[in-house]
């Protein structure tokens, strides 16, 4: 079966902002827009968290509290109910979830998911968008076609293969990516609107939070 945010990537203009103009962005596959790369990024991992809340794997709870007293904090409460075989997003989330051991009682927050998930590497947007990518390649949706690279292409890190569509297999989504984003704008504009809104910030704010600290890594090297 193929991931939700698999879906939701290969179709990401249903789900997310379009890339404005003159500015570059992650194709969406299966229609041939450009999407704003970390709006993608931060969707991914909501919508998994929603898809993974409708396996029954986990709860997601709205939350207020106030540290020390003072400071108001908003979020989302990720509570572990079980670990289900799933592909995408949802399996580096729920991996990344299960790894505390507090997510089957107290639960963890959808910000320290979010930063935890696209921690490793120096890209957090790609990070998390190349969950889904792999999971699309392995399903035959998408084929990584070798290029030539150049000695000054290598040294600049310039990929050795592009993403192609396989075109006859990614029309066999569309039925699905249109359900899915049918049901995605029923949550986000239904009774649990708020709740999914914050988790929508939240896991944005996780991921820019650690692609900050990645460019500072950067200038500091």
């Amino acid at each position: 079966m193929t991931a939700p945010s698999t879906v939701a990537y290969l179709f990401a203009d249903r789900f997310v902002l379009t890339a404005k103009p003159g500015t570059k962005g992650m194709k969406a596959f299966g229609t041939g827009a450009v999407v704003a790369t970390d709006e993608l990024a931060a969707g991914l991992v909501a919508i998994a968290l929603w898809q993974l809340r409708e396996m029954g794997a986990v709860t997601l709870e709205e939350y207020h509290t106030k540290k020390l007293g003072l400071i108001s904090t908003n979020g989302v409460r990720i509570t572990l109910l079980g670990i289900p075989e799933v592909g995408g997003v949802e399996k580096a989330v729920l991996h990344t979830v299960a790894s505390w051991k507090k997510s089957r009682d107290a639960g963890v927050s959808a910000w320290d998911a979010a930063n935890m998930v696209c921690r490793n590497g120096r890209d957090p947007n790609g990070h998390v968008i190349r969950f889904a990518i792999d999971d699309a390649v392995e399903q035959g949706y998408l084929e990584r076609v070798p290029q030539e690279v150049s000695t000054a292409g290598r040294l600049t890190g310039t990929p050795s293969t592009v993403l192609q569509p396989v075109t006859e297999k990614l029309a066999t989504l569309k039925d699905a990516a249109d359900d899915l984003a049918v049901r995605w704008r029923d949550v986000r504009q239904g009774a649990e609107s708020t709740m999914v809104k914050l988790l929508r910030s939240t896991t944005y704010d996780g991921i820019q939070a650690q692609a900050r600290n990645s460019r500072e890594s950067i200038l500091d090297d």
